[in-house]
């Protein structure tokens, strides 16, 4: 069941703080996305950018400020949302199968048993990003963009309408990158992704709009308008590198 239609936000983050120890992390973010963005937050370490998704997951409470999922609080309303952590933080090691890793998504703890139908969404997530014949592997024998996909259909066995994934393709190859940002294409149509990530270069080509964070927002819209932001936040000069060709598109820093 569609719970938006195209006017209505499915994210809004208005005069967000957030701090730790007496140091602000998050100063007075504000943030708006819409049905079928796909939206980068880019930022460097330390920018407050995972301290941001906890927020909107309803993990962490900001300090002040409204936030609202799907006209929701974060609570209600990440029962929407699908999130593919970084890849570092996945045990490869666990002793479980493709197939059974995807079906922990549909975990209810008022039925101990998987239906039919849980099952069938399952094997729909697999073929959805071309990894059902490697339904019956053990983790450990994928490579690493093989995992990334098996994760992602593990999040879409949710059935959300945003899609959230932190630092996705960190610790995959170029090839298994663009392979999988091209899937992310074909997920868009059906839904709103949100990707964080620090490298703007890889992901570009894919994305059309853009938020810089780095404690506050600098910039949030489109991206071909955003680029010369990403100075501001970095306090230096950038180079975006697009099908491996380096281009300068902000000035030397003064």
């Amino acid at each position: 069941m569609d719970h938006t239609n195209e006017t209505e936000m499915v994210l809004e983050l208005k005069d967000v703080q957030a701090s730790f120890d007496d140091n602000i992390v998050l100063d007075n973010v504000n943030l708006s996305v819409k049905k079928n963005d796909f939206l980068a937050i880019i930022g460097p370490n330390g920018g407050g950018k995972t301290t941001l998704l906890k927020i909107i997951l309803g993990l962490l409470k900001p300090d002040k400020g409204t936030i609202k999922v799907f006209g929701k609080n974060p609570e209600k309303g990440r029962s929407l949302i699908g999130y593919l952590p970084q890849y570092s933080l996945f045990d490869r090691d666990f002793p479980i199968n493709v197939f059974d890793v995807v079906l922990t998504a549909r975990y209810n703890r008022v039925f101990k048993r998987y239906s039919d139908e849980d099952k069938n969404i399952v094997t729909n997530a697999l073929k959805s990003v071309g990894m059902f014949d490697y339904r019956d592997r053990q983790i450990g024998n994928l490579s690493g963009g093989e995992l990334q996909r098996v994760l992602l259909a593990r999040a879409l066995a949710r059935r959300p309408e945003l899609l959230i994934l932190d630092e996705p393709t960190v610790s995959i190859d170029m090839k298994a990158q663009n392979s999988f940002y091209e899937l992310l294409l074909k997920i868009k149509e059906t839904m709103t992704i949100i990707i964080v990530t620090h490298d703007i270069g890889v992901i570009y080509p894919y994305i059309d709009k853009i938020a810089c964070l780095n404690q506050k927002i600098y910039y949030h819209g489109p991206k071909e308008k955003g680029l010369h932001k990403i100075e501001e936040m970095y306090r230096m000069p950038v180079e975006l590198i697009l099908h491996d060709i380096p281009h300068r598109f902000l000035g030397e820093h003064e």
